[in-house]
């Protein structure tokens, strides 16, 4: 199985470049299954640049690239949306910069688990440290996994998604979005209100966290939070050229 990770980062503190390290060396040291793993760089000479560049050169992170300014989320995802579909990838699968890897061979037992699935689910590990859970469903097991099914728009931080699911009912992120939302509420709505309908899903046997837990990252950085709030309600807009 060929797995496509894109990871989108704009650390630009000591905090947020620590996190980023953190999870950039321990999700590779940690997956127990090979993948290709590629980072967006929202903002060229941003901190983070340099700890995405060192990982580079160590092999951690297959590739990078450098926006000039912040693009936000979207697009940067659809250039890895068209990436996994145009290279034969089996799965796309989405990192935040900020996670705390909890279980062993976490990307191993996801793909275990899809393939039980037969690859007709949105998948995320058990996500620890959330201010803000998704509503879930009550323990389930389908075909050996145990799984919550997620009544809303599944997040962000570690979500895999069958490539062949991108086939049937294509998906492209919508950069009329703000900056920094919009990714999950536009895959929530693409996955359940797009027919077929596509369940999403925590598997409970894999374990991650929102490093530090949402309101310890906001208590150390403040900063970065006040201008990640901002970004929750401006736009991108992309250079236009008459």
């Amino acid at each position: 199985m060929k797995i496509y990770a894109y990871t989108i980062t704009r650390a630009n503190s000591p905090s947020r470049s620590k996190l980023l390290l953190e999870t950039l060396t321990q999700g590779r040291d940690t997956s127990g299954y090979p993948f290709t793993w590629h980072v967006e760089i929202n903002g060229r000479g941003i901190m983070g640049q340099s700890m995405v560049e060192s990982c580079f050169t160590s092999q951690i992170v297959d590739s990078f690239r450098i926006n000039e300014y912040n693009e936000g989320q979207h697009p940067p995802t659809n250039r890895a949306i068209t990436e996994a579909l145009t290279n034969g990838y089996d799965y796309l699968l989405r990192i935040d910069d900020d996670v705390e890897w909890l279980s062993k061979r976490w990307l191993a037992k996801l793909i275990e688990s899809s393939v039980k699935l037969k690859d007709k689910l949105v998948l995320s590990p058990q996500v620890k440290g959330l201010r803000w859970q998704p509503p879930q469903s009550q323990l389930l097991e389908v075909e050996g996994v145990p799984l919550k099914i997620i009544e809303g728009p599944i997040g962000g931080i570690c979500r895999l998604t069958p490539t062949n699911l991108l086939k049937e009912k294509p998906y492209i992120s919508d950069i009329r979005f703000p900056m920094g939302g919009g990714d999950a509420s536009g895959v929530g709505h693409w996955a359940t209100k797009v027919a077929p309908i596509t369940p999403m899903a925590y598997c409970q046997h894999i374990r991650i966290r929102h490093a530090k837990s949402t309101d310890g990252q906001i208590t150390e950085d403040k900063k970065h939070f006040d201008t990640h709030d901002m970004f929750q309600h401006i736009p991108y807009i992309p250079k236009w050229v008459p």
